[in-house]
């Protein structure tokens, strides 16, 4: 395969699986958590509804300890992370693992535009079951039915939650719109 592929991995999107299927048939191209956007590069990314991934995200990160969500949710490094993950590998180009940066709503406005213009293929999680069969024909390769990084730990978020991560991911939530 061509190193003109680059996977940009916003974390708890489904990236692990989706990756997957390029290590079981020893296809490298960038897809790392710090791959930065390059427009003459074919890019693709997977985003996933802000309650699931958000949820994802807190059963990963608080897997063998005792945490409310509410607790571990009010940290603003917790809340929009499609976004600010998006912004600084499209908008910044900045390399560094940083989810403390301001996201505003036209800067989504931008990265949508961006994502619609420039990038390959945009996957939606739910989607992947239909999506991912036919970016994999396009691109020759063979699909592993393997899903991975799958947390144990079974959180199921209350009505209020919910509602928490719709109002504090307002700006996720309008990125995932404009895909799904």
């Amino acid at each position: 395969m061509k190193s003109n592929w680059r996977y940009l991995h916003i974390p708890k999107t489904g990236g692990s699986s989706f990756k997957v299927n390029f290590i079981n048939q020893n296809i490298h191209f960038p897809m790392d958590h710090l791959t930065l956007y390059d427009e003459k590069d074919k890019c693709i990314t997977i985003i996933r509804n802000p309650i699931d991934q958000v949820i994802s995200r807190f059963r990963s990160q608080t897997e063998g300890i005792e945490v409310q969500f509410k607790s571990w949710f009010e940290s603003e490094s917790t809340q929009n992370m499609q976004t600010k993950h998006l912004k600084l590998r499209v908008l910044d180009k900045d390399p560094t693992f940083k989810y403390i940066c301001q996201v505003t709503k036209e800067d989504v406005d931008k990265i949508i535009k961006i994502l619609k213009k420039d990038f390959f293929k945009v996957m939606v999680t739910e989607k992947l079951n239909r999506q991912m069969p036919l970016l994999l024909k396009k691109m020759k390769v063979r699909l592993s039915e393997k899903h991975c990084n799958i947390s144990k730990k079974k959180y199921k978020p209350t009505t209020e939650e919910k509602n928490l991560i719709r109002e504090k991911c307002a700006l996720d939530f309008k990125l995932y719109n404009a895909f799904k």
